[in-house]
């Protein structure tokens, strides 16, 4: 491993444990690192590479996506800690086995505090040379390894949407439901697959062609632009590319009974979730609905050896949580939301005080 001299700029941020601008201006490399909880002195949370205005808005990506890992965590039963990096592409820039060995340095030089994870810009074969470079890696295939954990996330958004249709219809099939699905990335199309499998009717939108010729082919599905998915008649809204798509603007578009995604930080704020109650509209807390990823990788850690039967029982769990948080949202009259919010604060509390 060729080492280079990483130059780290400490960030004060509130309610954070470690905050970081990590720079190679010789490599081309500018990442932004937040540790927002550790437990035990150890954090994990994805690795997103992908291209950004400027290094704020990667802050702002890596601030609110590394809080709502420690969410995911804490409400999944994880042994660690929530953190997040993003990774800055410049203008034509890719992802090449040099900038993952620069940020596996980075990673390294946190001595464990911090384990990466696949997130978007990332392939398996990405974090294949990432375990290269370091041993704070989850989510690689290998013998000892979980490998992708895509199959995972999509399963437990799945058993988000019959949570929510038993809360709302008494009954969780799904049969002729009709669900709108924003982006047919790798969880978004391992999603979509189930839906089909199970009787839903699908609308689909994504930006790449070859996504959506596939989903016409593999199930029928509506094609509709970016941009009208929001107006579609449904019974699901299912968020399943970036986040931030549910605001002040797009929520009193949305025809749904049920909103239920794989997309990290579907809210553009926090108040957007009190506006979909407001309409009635059965809001999935997202990070239980995507949690599946986390619970799976997590046990690779945990366990001595890794079981994918072991990691089935703890996502299949996930049903069970959302039948606590929608039983105390209708008790409380709050929105699921908030219930899942106090939830884990109350464990969090627990968790440090003890």
């Amino acid at each position: 491993m060729s080492m280079v001299k990483l130059h780290w700029e400490k960030i004060f941020v509130a309610g954070y444990e470690e905050v970081f601008h990590v720079t190679c201006p010789e490599e081309g490399f500018s990442a932004a690192l937040a540790i927002h909880t550790m437990f035990d002195g150890r954090s994990l949370g994805g690795t997103r590479v992908i291209h950004y205005e400027d290094f704020d808005q990667a802050l702002r990506d890596a601030l609110r996506l590394s809080r709502a890992m420690t969410y995911k965590s804490v409400m999944a039963g994880g042994a660690f800690g929530g953190a997040k990096s993003v990774v800055m592409l410049g203008p034509g820039q890719r992802v090449t086995e040099r900038l993952l060995e620069v940020f596996a340095q980075a990673v390294n030089e946190l001595e464990g505090r911090y384990i990466c994870a696949e997130d978007s810009g990332l392939t398996l074969d990405h974090m294949a040379l990432l375990r290269k470079y370091t041993p704070h890696v989850v989510g690689v295939v290998s013998e000892d390894s979980s490998g992708n954990p895509s199959r995972f996330t999509a399963w437990t958004t799945f058993l988000g949407v019959r949570a929510a249709c038993e809360a709302l219809y008494e009954s969780t099939s799904i049969r002729g439901k009709k669900v709108a699905i924003q982006g047919l990335g790798a969880v978004g199309m391992l999603f979509a697959d189930l839906l089909f499998w199970h009787g839903a009717d699908l609308i689909v939108t994504d930006l790449r062609e070859e996504a959506l010729k596939k989903a016409v082919l593999d199930f029928d599905a509506t094609v509709v632009l970016p941009d009208e998915i929001y107006d579609i008649e449904c019974d699901i809204f299912a968020p399943c590319a970036l986040g931030g798509v549910l605001s002040k603007e797009t929520i009193p578009r949305l025809k749904a009974d049920i909103v239920c995604g794989c997309a990290n930080n579907q809210l553009l704020e926090k108040e957007d979730a009190q506006l979909l109650h407001e309409r009635d509209i059965l809001y999935v807390p997202d990070y239980i609905a995507n949690s599946g990823g986390l619970i799976n990788v997590n046990l690779e850690k945990v366990l001595a050896r890794y079981s994918a039967k072991v990691a089935r029982e703890e996502t299949d769990e996930v049903f069970e949580r959302l039948r606590e948080v929608f039983f105390l949202a209708r008790k409380e009259k709050i929105s699921p939301a908030e219930a899942a919010d106090h939830i884990v604060e109350e464990r969090i509390f627990n968790l440090t005080s003890a």
